[in-house]
């Protein structure tokens, strides 16, 4: 199901899964780690997202990391590049560029063309987010189109391809849109150490099959019951919540975010 253009009120839900413990030593606060499927053609708002997380940008509490990957044909903007690259938000004023994706920052780098509908993908950027800026929350975004349980096309199924009732996210045209079943988000996650707080920015993702699918690998689960608009999350408004305030707790932010999506429509 696609994200559409409207401004009505939707509605998100937050289940509360307490599984967790922080980690005993000193760390950055909070990593906040975006996964950003933006190959295909949602490319053009996850570049307007981006610059609206670069308006609060990381500091030395938190940690704003986001692996985007983009597509040729939607938008040629920004360099217009079209593999992935990994980068930490940094804050700028200019909400046309994303600032924060230029390789020649320390802070950026290019990983080459990858399928984002690939759960190794996904765990191999959970991981590397964690090591490199580990602190002591973690929160995952997992942003795309969403869908609720579907049967697979049946070319996918004389394709020998994945079929079934199943709860997808993250296509990547690029990769012959595979995508990310509710299942391979599950084994991307099973061997890291568990997230404070799972959200998908996509639509029809707050389902009871999901929620328990993930309640072992994340205290707190945020999404989306219905279509979302295309402008998807508030993240300028999200990001603020822990701004100067690193000690928000998981609850509150999590909480918070539902609160801020429904009052941006």
């Amino acid at each position: 199901m696609e994200r559409l253009h409207t401004h009505a009120a939707l509605c998100l839900c937050a289940l509360f899964l307490v599984l967790g413990a922080s980690p005993a030593h000193a760390l950055s606060r909070w990593t906040i780690l975006v996964y950003l499927d933006g190959d295909n053609n949602l490319e053009p708002d996850g570049i307007n997202d981006v610059n609206e997380m670069e308006t609060v940008g990381s500091d030395s509490n938190v940690n704003i990391v986001v692996q985007f990957d983009r597509i040729s044909g939607y938008d040629s903007s920004n360099g217009n590049w079209t593999d992935c690259r990994r980068a930490k938000i940094i804050k700028d004023g200019n909400t046309g560029t994303m600032g924060s994706f230029d390789l020649s920052l320390p802070t950026c780098a290019g990983i080459g063309e990858v399928n984002m509908g690939d759960p190794a993908t996904l765990s191999n950027f959970v991981a590397w987010g964690m090591a490199t800026y580990p602190a002591e929350q973690y929160m995952l975004v997992l942003w795309n189109h969403g869908g609720g349980w579907e049967l697979a096309q049946a070319a996918l199924a004389a394709a020998g391809g994945k079929t079934g009732h199943f709860k997808a996210v993250c296509w990547d045209d690029s990769s012959g849109g595979d995508c990310l079943y509710t299942r391979e988000v599950r084994s991307a996650l099973e061997h890291l150490p568990t997230l404070s707080v799972i959200g998908f920015d996509a639509c029809l993702m707050a389902m009871i099959e999901g929620a328990r699918e993930l309640a072992p690998y994340a205290d707190y689960f945020v999404a989306s019951e219905e279509v979302e608009p295309m402008a998807g999350w508030a993240y300028g408004k999200i990001l603020a919540r822990l701004d100067g305030a690193s000690d928000t707790s998981p609850r509150e932010l999590a909480q918070g975010m539902v609160t801020d999506f429904a009052r941006s429509y």
